[in-house]
């Protein structure tokens, strides 16, 4: 078996054309960015993983790839988890990246979800419907983050210690990721719902609220007691400080079906599960 863990660099200028090439995974290497013939290389390129590098030069890859551009691509994936991305990155990056859909820039020191919108708020990189963030330093997130992501179906925010929820509305609560289906907010520090951040994602499935600091059931009815998430299946509870369970907590999710309260310490939610239907999971409970 090879060993690449000194590779330093792919697809020099005069390396042979992989045509057939379409998945490339270069973990732990010592390459420092994406060389910028990199699709004149292998054309047919759609994902690549170069996770674990210390990518020095990744940040300025588009504006080289713009001014000596030889090929279009194809990309769909990039993996760029700890790879030392870190502060305020700027989606000039990603811009030359038109047909991406998953983007994973996780375990980074990024303080900021990039701005996914150019100067006039149209959308930079148009197709992206996975966006890995989690174990980062976001902290704040600004209200308008999430508006150019118009595409985006499944969003990971877990193991951020989040000051707030990110905000999915407008301010006459349109949504920003109508599409979004799956969102991941497990061990972010959040306490409460309440102004109902969530309220436009009418096609939310999946919520994973797990190993937070919510002392009550988070509320998703809005103000005329209707649901803000009535296609949520899925919601995660799981080693929260729950104390009480009431009859009505989960009137407003309509659709659910899968429950989970693991590590909780509700009072009383023996009495409270034998009345419903939906499928729970309610391990390491106390009564």
């Amino acid at each position: 078996m090879s060993d690449f863990s000194s590779l330093t660099k792919i697809c020099p200028r005069q390396s042979p054309f992989l045509h057939t090439l379409q998945n490339l995974v270069l973990k732990s290497t010592n390459i420092s960015g994406i060389p910028r013939y990199i699709f004149s290389c292998v054309p047919n390129l759609q994902i690549l993983i170069l996770e674990d590098n210390n990518l020095t030069s990744i940040l300025s890859f588009c504006n080289i790839f713009h001014k000596n551009r030889t090929a279009q691509n194809d990309l769909i994936t990039l993996g760029l988890g700890n790879t030392s991305l870190s502060g305020n990155i700027s989606t000039n990056v990603f811009r030359c990246f038109p047909k991406l859909t998953s983007l994973k820039l996780d375990r980074n020191g990024l303080t900021d979800i990039p701005n996914f919108c150019n100067t006039k708020y149209n959308v930079r990189v148009p197709r992206i419907k996975q966006l890995n963030l989690q174990l980062t330093s976001i902290s704040d997130i600004w209200k308008h983050s999430l508006k150019c992501l118009t595409s985006l179906v499944d969003l990971d925010l877990s193991n951020n210690i989040l000051r707030d929820p990110p905000s999915f509305c407008s301010q006459n609560y349109a949504s920003y990721t109508l599409k979004l289906s799956k969102l991941f907010l497990r061990n972010t520090s959040i306490i409460t719902l309440r102004r109902h951040k969530f309220r436009c994602l009418l096609n939310l499935k999946a919520l994973d609220l797990s190993s937070n600091y919510f002392k009550d059931i988070p509320s998703f009815c809005n103000e005329s007691n209707a649901s803000t998430n009535p296609s949520l299946e899925k919601l995660d509870l799981s080693n929260n400080k729950i104390q009480t369970i009431f009859t009505g907590s989960f009137r407003c999710l309509t659709s659910l079906k899968t429950l989970y309260l693991s590590h909780t310490v509700s009072k009383n939610l023996k009495k409270y599960i034998q009345s419903t239907y939906f499928t729970y999971s309610v391990e390491n409970c106390k009564f």
